[in-house]
This record gives structure tokens, C-alpha cells and sequence, in this order.
């Protein structure tokens, strides 16, 4: 269940609770292809999307977006690294406009061209908001995304 007790330790526990979860993205990205299978690279991404970006869903609905943040700037973060050496980012850098754009694309669902990687930053407070019963979040993350991509 959701870690109770004081704010900072409850912080502290999920910072730490999203680094356990996500250390198999090490072994993930060192897949490789063999002779006579060739998808390594739809694995990875797989398992990225499905597997590691959703570790923090229940504790988004569970936990107070003040609790949360830490932990999902972390877990964004660590899906970020795992994205750019999943998809070669290394070739453009990861200071340039490039990768940036490249990243805010990966976070779009799929339908609109993206790789439907969810940040767990953008979407703590509608996710809260659904756990208590409203029938909507409010402006979908997805959308206020796509904006802020476009511009």
C-alpha cells in the first residue's frame, strides 16, 4: 500500500522505492539481437512502455501530489536516461533542441505519434483527482504536452 507517516520520510521511501523498481532498465537496455531473433529493440521499448513507465501509477492515485513529486521527477527521469540510450540519443546529444524534442514526441500517446511514455510529473495530480471519484482529470497531460511540443 501508500507509505504513511511523515511527508519527508514518505518522500524518501517512494524517491527510493522508484530506483528499486526501475534497476532492471540496466539489464534491459543490454539486451541484444541473436542469429536468428531480431527484436531486441521492440523488447526494450516494450518493456519500457509497459513494464517500467507504469512502476508509479498506484502511488500517483494513492499519495498526495506533494508527497509524489520527488518521486516522479525521479522516475521520469530514469525513464528519460533509459529512453536515450534506447533510441541512440547519443548521436544528437542531450543538450541540444534535438533530443528535446525527440523526448517530448516520446511522451505523446501513440495514436498522435509518440511512444505513449506517460510522465508520471505531469499526470500525479489528475491521477489523485481520479482515486477520488471525479469523472474527469481535467485538461488531459497528453494534451497540454502536444501543446507545449508544438511551440
Amino acid at each position: 500500500g501508500a507509505y504513511l507517516g511523515d511527508d519527508e520520510w514518505r518522500k524518501t521511501e517512494l524517491v527510493a522505492r522508484v530506483e528499486r523498481a526501475l534497476k532492471p532498465l540496466e539489464g534491459i537496455l543490454k539486451l541484444r539481437d541473436t542469429k536468428e531473433i531480431h527484436t531486441a529493440q521492440q523488447v526494450m521499448q516494450v518493456l519500457l512502455r509497459f513494464c517500467s513507465n507504469t512502476t508509479l501509477t498506484f502511488f500517483l492515485r494513492a499519495m498526495p501530489p506533494s508527497v509524489t513529486l520527488p518521486a516522479a521527477e525521479r522516475h521520469d527521469e530514469l525513464i528519460d536516461t533509459a529512453l536515450y540510450k534506447l533510441v541512440g540519443g547519443a548521436r544528437v546529444g542531450a543538450a541540444g533542441t534535438c533530443w528535446e524534442r525527440a523526448r517530448k514526441q516520446a511522451r505523446l500517446p501513440v495514436k498522435m505519434g509518440g511512444m505513449g511514455l506517460t510522465s508520471a510529473v505531469d499526470i500525479r495530480v489528475s491521477r489523485r483527482g481520479l482515486a477520488r471519484g471525479r469523472s474527469s482529470p481535467g485538461p488531459c497531460a497528453s494534451c497540454m504536452l502536444l501543446s507545449a511540443t508544438l511551440t
